[in-house]
Formats: C-alpha cells, sequence, structure tokens
C-alpha cells in the first residue's frame, strides 16, 4: 500500500546518498511519484517496472487509458527516450494537504517500527481509510510541494474537514484504493456504453431510453455533496455539468477520479427504478408499429397515385413523401423493409 521500505527516498541523507554514490545530481522527485525512476531502483536492487507499479500513482493515473496510450505513458515514465510523462501523474499532485488515518499510523509503526505516505489515502478526492473505512486527518504538509523527510508520525494532524463526509465518499476512497493494486498492464478503456450499461443493469435507465441530465445531477448530488466536490477539486458550472459527459461517445474522456465517481454514483445510488430515464415534453413517441402501419398507409397510398399517374420515383424522395426518411436512415434494423 505504499513505500513503506522506500518512504525515506527522499530524505536530505537519502539525497546525499544518491548524489555521493549515484552521482544523481537531479532533485526532481515529488510525492506522488519517485523522480528519477531507474536510479531509485539501481539505489535499492530491485527492477523500475516495480516501483512504477507497486510504489506510485501510476497505476491510478493509467487505469483507464487505452493500450497504446498506456504503453506510451510506461516509456514515459521510465525515461525513455523521445518519450513524454504521463500527464495524469504531474494532476495526481493536486489533492490539497496530505493525509493520514490514525489507525494505519498504529499499524505501522507496529509492523514496520515506523510510519510511512500511503498512496490510497493521496489518491484525488479520497477522504476515507479504505482498510479502516474510517475519515482521514489532514496535515500541515501540502501534496504539491517536494518532498521531505517527514514522516506522518512527525506531523501535526488536523481534524477532517466537514465537506470530507458524503454519502459516496467511501465507496469512492475503495473503488480508487483498488486501482493502486490492479495487474500491470493497459487499463479498462470505458466509453459510454459501460456507463448507459451499467445504468441499465442497477435498474436506473431503460433499455434505450435517453438519460435524463436533471435526474443525473440530482443523483449526482445525492452521493457527493457541493463542499465534497470543493474539496476534491472537482466542482461544475450547471451549465456545463461534466457528470453528463460520460454518456455522450464523442465527448472528451473524463479522468480517472471523474470516472471512478460516475461509476460510484451508478453502483450506489438507490433511487426509485428508471430514475434516470428522460421524459419528453408533449405527447409520447409513437412505437415502431405506429409508426410503421402509418408509413405503410402513407406508402400504399403514394404508390397509387404514381401508378395511376404511370410515374416513377426514386427510394429516397419516395420515403420523404410519405415521412419516413428519417426513421428509415436512423433505425434500419427496426422497420420492415
Amino acid at each position: 500500500g505504499g513505500l513503506a521500505r522506500y518512504c525515506r527516498w527522499f530524505s536530505l541523507p537519502m539525497m546525499r546518498l544518491r548524489r555521493d554514490v549515484l552521482g544523481v545530481t537531479r532533485e526532481d522527485g515529488r510525492f506522488t511519484s519517485l523522480g528519477p525512476i531507474r536510479e531509485a531502483a539501481a539505489l535499492f536492487g530491485t527492477t523500475a517496472e516495480d516501483l512504477l507499479w507497486n510504489h506510485t500513482l501510476f497505476p491510478y493515473a493509467t487505469a483507464f487509458t487505452t493500450k497504446v496510450d498506456s504503453e506510451r505513458a510506461i516509456r514515459g515514465e521510465l525515461g525513455a527516450r523521445g518519450s513524454r510523462k504521463h500527464p495524469g501523474m504531474s494532476r495526481l499532485s493536486r489533492v490539497g494537504s496530505r493525509r493520514v488515518c490514525k489507525q494505519c499510523l498504529l499499524d505501522d509503526v507496529a509492523q514496520y517500527g515506523e510510519t510511512y505516505w500511503h498512496r490510497s489515502h493521496n489518491l484525488p478526492g479520497t477522504f476515507y481509510c479504505a482498510k479502516h473505512r474510517c475519515l482521514l486527518n489532514g496535515t500541515t504538509l501540502k501534496a504539491a510541494s517536494r518532498t521531505t523527510d517527514v514522516l506522518p508520525a512527525e506531523c501535526e494532524l488536523l481534524a477532517p474537514l466537514p465537506g470530507w463526509d458524503s454519502p459516496g465518499g467511501l465507496g469512492l476512497a475503495v473503488a480508487s484504493a483498488a486501482l493502486l493494486s490492479r495487474a500491470p498492464g493497459p487499463g479498462q478503456d470505458r466509453s459510454a456504453h459501460f456507463y448507459l450499461g451499467l445504468a441499465v443493469e442497477r435498474g436506473l435507465l431503460g433499455k434505450g431510453r435517453e438519460v435524463s441530465q436533471p435526474a443525473l445531477l440530482e443523483l449526482f448530488a445525492s452521493c457527493f455533496h457541493s463542499d465534497f466536490l470543493k474539496a476534491a477539486s472537482v466542482e461544475f458550472s450547471p451549465s456545463r455539468p461534466w457528470p453528463s459527459l460520460v454518456f455522450k461517445p464523442k465527448s472528451r474522456k473524463l479522468a480517472t477520479l471523474g470516472q471512478l465517481m460516475m461509476e460510484t454514483m451508478l453502483r450506489n445510488g438507490n433511487p426509485r427504478p428508471g430514475f434516470l430515464n428522460h421524459q419528453r415534453k408533449g405527447p409520447p413517441y409513437p412505437s415502431r408499429q405506429e409508426m410503421d402501419d402509418r408509413f405503410a398507409k402513407a406508402g400504399a397510398a403514394l404508390l397509387e397515385q404514381l401508378t395511376s399517374e404511370r410515374r416513377r420515383l426514386m427510394l429516397a424522395p419516395f420515403l420523404r413523401r410519405i415521412g419516413a426518411d428519417h426513421a428509415w436512415s436512423k433505425h434500419k434494423q427496426e422497420h420492415p423493409q
């Protein structure tokens, strides 16, 4: 769950050891990464891949990327020439202050003789300990700052903020922590079909129905309060709510936190069945059979007229004349030819 044996990697003595033994003069390590990871692996007698997957937030940052993007990110983090680091890794430092669990502090001292910073406690939007299911405590140390030799036991612990406690907070923390232990390899490239399928599976949305944006935002707010969104830095404008983007196939994909919040909402939200169904204003749409009957009647009348006038008409203008062109172009498989 963290940098148990490597927790003093960024301490002042370790920085000197890197400089004197390995000749490393850069001190670009941050709280969410390991800086020059190959040099760290050489120092501790392990592999760079092991450090990347088991001691950084990389598994979380790349959990929902394609195979191509994931492989590119691995090359970038391992320092391959011409490769760039994954942008999500730098964004993970924007989690405010570093957070700890009091019970984990006691467990770490009992097991290791010292405390260390847990990765799972310092993920974006994570304010619960997934193991002990309690609210975390904040500290006076900023996560975005350069790492120092200060360990959790040496910090002044702050009380949990009121905004941290939200109905979906614990479920989000558990789902976030689970990503850290995923097997090395590409992430799950989620699309709109994943969330639509999950909504249908949970009974929140009828199969083939459109999603109601007001109902979606109401369900989202019931899981994640406004104070929680502010603390997690995922606020949105009512006119441009990002939660609705996951249901649009051509929308830009959300970051890991946004995707996990949507999944947590759909899995843990418990409103009435069909809650997310879009309710169209005005008269209801006719059924497929009613549309077929109407088109068949109009088509037979037009065909009789054309026959009596000995005129010929191509298919496209024929469908336009009877008003069936849109239904035919959008739902060919659902209408009898």
